[in-house]
């Protein structure tokens, strides 16, 4: 079983917003644990960027070498070419936003510490949410799909607090619905990659045959 399965296995159920303010009392032991937190899990993040990075430099490279490809035939497949290859770019330029977004989230703990205080202090279950986050940070290895993977099935979250969510710039890179953006982002990077150096290692022997 991997570290995605063993969190999605005792996943939170869905949080729901607290009906009053938190107490002093609350606030220091959800910031408390926050800067427990935090630190392990900017670090837990921060080992996707040289696997990200590699798979992006990839990913860009697919179809531009599809779209050289392509500018070498003649008539409407040089056109569906290279507008294929154009489209092919959109999943990486996506997945590379989300990929800086993330990373940026990741450089600054301390920032992570305070919204996630702030956005836990909110929620029903605020301790019981970092748990899971933690959770996330224990098991080793890089890991880029199996911890996007695990962060998405922490929690699921309600409309009414995706709001504030969103008011926290770090904290909204690491939880989800966003999380689950780059998740999405990435298979679909992945997946246009293959297809990318598929079409281009088929079609270039076509070309050889002058067909193209």
């Amino acid at each position: 079983m991997d570290d995605a399965d063993a969190v999605d296995e005792n996943a939170v159920d869905a949080v729901e917003p607290l009906p009053e303010p938190p107490t002093p009392d609350r606030l220091a032991a959800l910031h408390a644990r926050a800067a427990q937190i935090a630190p392990p899990l900017a670090r837990a993040v921060r080992w996707l960027r040289w696997p990200s990075l590699l798979l992006l430099v990839v990913a860009l490279v697919a179809p531009v070498l599809l779209g050289a490809l392509a500018l070498s035939w003649q008539g409407w497949p040089r056109l569906v070419g290279v507008v294929v290859a154009v489209l092919a770019l959109v999943p990486a330029l996506l997945f590379g936003r989300s990929r800086a977004g993330t990373l940026r989230a990741a450089e600054d703990p301390e920032a992570l510490v305070a919204e996630l205080t702030a956005f836990t202090s909110h929620v029903q279950g605020g301790l019981g949410i970092m748990d899971k986050l933690a959770a996330v940070t224990q098991r080793g290895g890089v890991r880029l799909l199996a911890r996007l993977r695990a962060l998405w099935g922490v929690l699921q979250l309600p409309g009414e607090t995706l709001d504030h969510l969103d008011s926290q710039t770090h904290l909204r890179w690491i939880l989800p619905p966003r999380v689950g953006e780059t998740w999405a982002r990435l298979l679909a990077t992945v997946w246009t990659t293959v297809g990318c150096y598929v079409a281009a290692a088929v079609l270039g022997a076509v070309s050889l045959t002058g067909a193209l």
